[in-house]
């Protein structure tokens, strides 16, 4: 997707860039054909009510075709993605962000997770240096330069190796959260991972964890997910992951880009 955003002078300006014809093909050819019936109940779309402006989730889908265009309703970003929006169920609605951004964000099981450094429970790590937060549709937003590149890079994508970083650093931050708050189950193949720096001299508070490597045991190696590897590896050219066995003093393992063939 960000290949073709990235496709033109203009990039996602360019009028033939269409959002959500390509969000669409990619539904129609990844979701199986009972997705609907795999989401219903368990997965909740926000959406935004174009009449008035209220937040609204759905969490029941009759068929594929009904979950999808749920999804392209979600996706809608007045102006960057048109300007009249899509329709579900003969109502038109747009981004659920542009009336709450982070829904049930007040139960106490809820796990927050922003793209953008703030009070989220999971995101980016912020320049401790920033003036102060704002809130915007229910999600806190630190106020500094970085975030501000972040929200430019949304609409328009910056190189593949840069996303595959971002991926990568995502899914450091979402377990370092998981094991801070004691989340991972001793059964699952996550309770292996630790990062290289002990845990006891981590801060409470959230650190930058780029430049950080995750930890696996000899069993664990191929937990991480494939499409992040694949990015980092394959496409992106991003910063090799590093491995070491944590139970033994065997020599620092590393995990290398397979070769083009």
């Amino acid at each position: 997707m960000s290949r073709e955003a990235r496709k033109g002078a203009l990039g996602a300006a360019n009028p033939s860039f269409n959002l959500l014809k390509i969000v669409r093909n990619f539904l129609n050819r990844d979701l199986p054909d009972d997705a609907h019936l795999l989401a219903s109940g368990r997965l909740f779309v926000s959406l935004t009510r174009v009449s008035d402006g209220t937040n609204v989730l759905l969490s029941e889908f009759d068929s594929k075709e009904d979950l999808i265009q749920a999804l392209i309703c979600s996706c809608f970003y007045p102006l960057y993605c048109g300007v009249i929006p899509p329709s579900y169920h003969g109502i038109r609605y747009v981004d659920g962000a542009l009336s709450d951004n982070m829904p049930f964000s007040s139960l106490r099981n809820t796990i927050t997770i922003s793209p953008f450094s703030g009070e989220s429970d999971i995101s980016p790590y912020g320049n401790p240096f920033y003036f102060h937060d704002i809130y915007y549709n229910n999600v806190s937003i630190h106020i500094n330069f970085i975030n501000a590149h972040r929200v430019v890079i949304a609409f328009f994508p910056p190189e593949p190796e840069v996303l595959a970083e971002m991926c990568q650093n995502g899914y450091k931050d979402a377990f370092l959260f998981l094991k801070q708050n004691e989340l991972l189950k001793p059964s699952s193949p996550l309770s292996e991972l630790t990062l290289i720096d002990e845990w006891e001299n981590i801060p409470t508070s959230k650190k930058c964890i780029s430049e950080n490597n995750l930890s696996v045991t000899g069993n664990s190696k191929n937990i991480l997910p494939d499409s992040i590897k694949k990015e980092a590896f394959e496409i992106s050219k991003a910063p090799e992951l590093k491995f070491r066995d944590c139970h033994s003093n065997a020599q620092e393992k590393e995990i290398n880009a397979p070769e083009d063939s």
